[in-house]
């Protein structure tokens, strides 16, 4: 029980108290509107990424303080450190996570709405299963595989070391590492579907719902970080 009181509070818990609760909130927010202002489009997709880059850095920072088992990081010390730490890890977690993600939701528009219904009984039907089933495995373990990546990243700065199997796998097989993975896991999926369940039930569920996820990636990713520095 004190561990996870101690993990509660643990986003909370750097010198800058709530700072970079609030940040991570209002980077969550702007990346969200940026898109729904829709001036050009493809100016507010890059302004989406341009906001989440100061997020994806402080979690790499996260990542890393979590591991050492030291209190939560300065969000404004070396604010370029921030932002280069924040792309590495935005091309880590898009390589990891987006990508196998995209290829997931293609399959199932493409078993959804295509035009030709398939025998129950053809090879077709079997086809779709196996791409699908596969690209969800690629899906979960790239996710299993992120957080390992990304504190590897923080703590060596190197883009080769995110992606060195060498370097990931004495961490993979580790039952501690999947426990705490697990843990983070169900704790974002849980408040993420809350996060959604609010979009349609008042002008400001937005900024409840970012506040929401604020502060649960600043948690999940301690809960990875604690669960790395048990496997290592």
């Amino acid at each position: 029980m004190a561990d996870w009181r101690a993990a509660l509070t643990y986003p909370f818990g750097s010198p800058e108290r709530e700072l970079p609760v609030v940040t991570v909130w209002v980077c969550l927010l702007l990346a969200i509107v940026a898109p729904i202002l829709r001036i050009v489009s493809a100016l507010g997709l890059l302004a989406s990424v341009i906001f989440l880059l100061p997020v994806f850095g402080y979690l790499v920072r996260l990542a890393v303080a979590s591991e050492e088992g030291q209190a939560a990081p300065f969000l404004l010390e070396d604010p370029f450190g921030l932002l280069r730490r924040g792309l590495g890890g935005f091309l880590i977690s898009f390589v990891y996570l987006i990508v196998p993600f995209v290829l997931l939701l293609v399959t199932i528009h493409g078993a959804i709405y295509t035009d030709q219904v398939p025998d129950p009984n053809s090879f077709s039907v079997l086809t779709i299963y196996a791409g699908s089933t596969a690209v969800l495995v690629l899906s979960l373990t790239g996710a299993y595989l992120l957080p390992i990546a990304l504190a590897t990243y923080g703590q060596e700065g190197s883009l080769r070391a995110a992606f060195s199997w060498s370097r990931l796998r004495p961490v993979t097989t580790k039952a501690a590492y999947f426990a705490g993975w697990a843990a983070g896991l169900g704790i974002f999926a849980f408040v993420t579907a809350i996060a959604v369940g609010l979009s349609g039930v008042h002008r400001a569920a937005p900024i409840i719902a970012t506040a929401m996820m604020a502060y649960t990636l600043l948690l999940v990713v301690h809960v990875w970080g604690r669960a790395l520095a048990r496997a290592r």
